[in-house]
C-alpha cells in the first residue's frame, strides 16, 4: 500500500496545492507521492488550484498575472523543478478546450522523466492524452468500468472489495483521512496492493 498526499501536506499556515505543501509531501520519507490539481489560465499557464474560480472570476478567463495579484497560486513548472522520483498524481480540472489544455500539458511534461500519472474525471481529455503522451493516464470515477487506461482512481465508498479484486491495473482510492483510514484498511484487507490518496495535515 502506498500513501499519496492529497494536495500535499498542509498545516494551518500551509494551504493545499501550494508549492510548500507539495514539496513537503515529496520530501517526507513516509509519503510515496502527491496528488495535485491543475487548471489552465487564459494566457495558457498551468496553475495549481482545486476550485474553478477565484472570487467571482473563472481561472480559465484570467491571466496568471491577474491571479497572483489576488492570491498566490503556484505553477506546474515550479512543482516539476522539485527533485523527486516519487509519484506525481496530476488531477486535470478542465471545463472547456480540453485539447488545448492537453497539448499544453504534453508540452510542459515533454522534457521530464518524473513518475507522472495524469488523471481526470473528464474522459475526453484522458482519451486524447492516451494517444499523445508517454505518461500514464487514467480516469477518476466513482464506479469502475472496463477501459484501456493504465490505472484507475476510484471512490473508496462506492467500490466493493470484490470489484477491486477483479481489476488488474493499478488502483488509487480517494479520498482517505485519519477518521476513515481503518475502515478502508478493513474493507480492502484481502487486496494485495493499492494506493491511498490521503488528506494529511500536520502542525508546522
Amino acid at each position: 500500500m502506498k500513501v499519496i498526499a492529497h494536495r500535499g501536506i498542509t498545516s494551518d499556515n500551509i494551504r493545499e496545492n501550494s508549492y510548500l505543501a507539495i514539496k513537503r509531501a515529496l520530501k517526507d520519507k513516509n509519503i510515496d507521492g502527491v496528488e495535485l490539481d491543475i487548471r489552465m489560465t487564459k494566457d495558457k499557464k498551468i496553475v495549481l488550484n482545486h476550485g474553478s474560480n477565484i472570487g467571482f472570476n473563472y481561472i480559465e478567463n484570467m491571466n496568471y498575472i491577474d491571479i497572483i495579484k489576488e492570491k498566490y497560486i503556484t505553477t506546474l513548472d515550479k512543482v516539476l523543478s522539485i527533485n523527486t522520483d516519487k509519484i506525481l498524481f496530476i488531477d486535470i480540472k478542465v471545463n472547456h478546450n480540453y485539447k488545448k489544455f492537453a497539448d499544453l500539458i504534453i508540452k510542459e511534461l515533454s522534457l521530464t522523466n518524473k513518475n507522472i500519472y495524469l488523471a481526470s474525471f473528464n474522459k475526453n481529455i484522458i482519451k486524447y492524452l492516451k494517444r499523445k503522451t508517454k505518461h500514464k493516464v487514467g480516469l477518476i470515477s466513482f464506479y469502475y468500468r472496463r477501459n484501456s487506461f493504465k490505472f484507475c482512481a476510484l471512490n473508496y465508498i462506492s467500490v466493493s472489495s470484490k470489484k477491486l479484486s477483479k481489476i488488474t491495473k493499478e488502483i488509487f482510492l480517494w479520498t482517505i483521512n485519519k477518521n476513515n483510514l481503518q475502515y478502508v484498511k478493513n474493507k480492502f484487507l484481502k487486496l494485495d496492493s493499492y494506493n491511498l490518496i490521503m488528506d494529511i495535515k500536520r502542525d508546522d
